[in-house]
């Protein structure tokens, strides 16, 4: 029904890091529905250190969201994230790192 709600759960891991040129490694994230930005976390993670040293941070990121897509169409839910400071970060697939996307239909 074009009235249904839909409900996005999502288990993510990732690893962020950064290099030694900086002390901080922040991290956002956003859901997407199709290409439309629904929901963003501004710092979804961030490490920081006293020294210039390589450093790691890893684990999983859970996000939950109530959607009103408004439609009976086939819709794609997806995650992206980016790093806002530091080198880089990686959600990750495969082996025991597994990310899930769960969406389940409430009935209007």
């Amino acid at each position: 029904s074009a009235t249904s709600k839909i409900l996005v759960l999502i288990s993510a891991t990732y690893l962020a890091y950064r290099d030694t040129t900086g002390t901080v490694v922040q991290c956002k994230a956003q859901i997407l529905r199709g290409a439309t930005s629904i929901y963003e976390n501004i710092i979804a993670n961030q490490i920081e250190g006293a020294s210039a040293s390589t450093m790691y941070i890893g684990g999983t990121s859970g996000y939950t969201y109530l959607d009103s897509p408004a439609t009976t169409s086939s819709t794609t839910y997806k995650l992206q994230a980016a790093r806002t400071l530091g080198v880089g970060i990686f959600y990750q697939q495969g082996g025991t790192n597994t990310s899930t996307i769960t969406l389940l239909e409430i009935g209007a």
